[in-house]
């Protein structure tokens, strides 16, 4: 009897434990990425979180921004993990023209590696903007390219002007 509870409460907490998993799709875009320590040697990679590709002239480009980094591997899929552009060209960004939402999120991976051999991974996700800010995203928490100071943080006040969607 003891025997037949102790394999029925196993049996009881294994089933509910998977149960409890999340079922939602596993985003590997951060994955085996590799961080060596900082140096202050004055390379960076810095990823803003959002632009508007409509041809203004103004943060069109969604790319890596960098200093001081020889090679660097570049690339964005979509939220169910579906490759859309890669780049292993310094410089070299996505320029949606079709074929995406706007407002909805984006994944990017960073893999680079500075003048002197230090490795640099960054991940994170990128919403694409077109005319007008979408109510599910927080202006506040926003990054453009215009906004990065030299040092790699985003520090100055962007010159981009969505106004809210209604």
């Amino acid at each position: 009897m003891n025997r037949f509870f102790a394999c029925f409460l196993f049996s009881s907490i294994l089933l509910w434990t998977n149960c409890m998993k999340d079922k939602s799709p596993r985003l590997t875009n951060c994955d085996n990425l590799v961080n060596d320590p900082v140096v202050n040697d004055g390379s960076f990679v810095a990823m803003p979180n959002a632009f508007t590709p409509n041809n203004d002239g103004l943060n069109d480009i969604f790319r890596p921004l960098v200093s001081k980094i020889a090679k660097i591997k570049f690339s964005v899929t979509t939220e169910r993990n579906e490759p859309i552009f890669h780049t292993e060209t310094l410089g070299e960004g996505w320029r949606p023209i079709s074929g995406f939402t706007a407002g909805t999120k984006y994944y990017y991976r960073v893999e680079a590696e500075t003048l002197s051999g230090r490795k640099i991974g960054l991940c994170g996700y990128v919403y694409p903007l077109l005319v007008c800010l979408q109510s599910n995203i927080d202006r506040a928490t926003l990054n453009f390219e215009d906004e990065l100071d030299p040092s790699g943080n985003f520090t100055i006040p962007s010159a981009e002007n969505l106004p809210d969607c209604n």
